[in-house]
């Protein structure tokens, strides 16, 4: 599955979307898909920005039961994790975070994942991982 890192603006000219930090955070999802996390990411079945919205990779996730939403979240990398934030979607988010406690994000909130985290959106998931070979801050 190819993906592109490259979103129309709001007006309608490409825009590059800037390279992963240091201490890159990668996404393992339960499709088989491991990501390097990148400033924005806008994840579900066919993802779109928001008219006006800033530029990020679109994360398209195969999902024939139809529990992921259209554009179920944001993901941007943080230096400890990423930051989730479910964009009102039909079926949720939740994290599990290293401790085993198991949290719901509430829509339009940002909620931190951190390293060691699962994050499941409708009936998919995906880890949260420092990449192997780099120095976490």
């Amino acid at each position: 599955m190819s993906v592109e890192r490259t979103v129309l603006s709001p007006t309608d000219h490409p825009a590059e979307v800037a390279a992963p930090p240091s201490g890159s955070i990668t996404l393992t999802f339960d499709t088989g898909e491991v990501l390097i996390a990148e400033p924005r990411m806008l994840v579900g079945r066919d993802p779109e920005p928001a008219d006006g919205e800033p530029p990020a990779r679109l994360v398209p996730i195969a999902d024939a039961d139809r529990s992921v939403s259209k554009t179920h979240l944001v993901v941007e990398a943080a230096d400890d994790g990423v930051t989730v934030t479910d964009r009102r979607s039909t079926n949720g988010t939740s994290i599990t975070r290293p401790d085993g406690t198991t949290g719901a994000i509430e829509a339009d909130h940002p909620t931190l994942a951190p390293i060691g985290s699962t994050v499941t959106f409708g009936q998919r998931t995906f880890t949260v991982a420092p990449t192997p070979g780099t120095h976490q801050r």
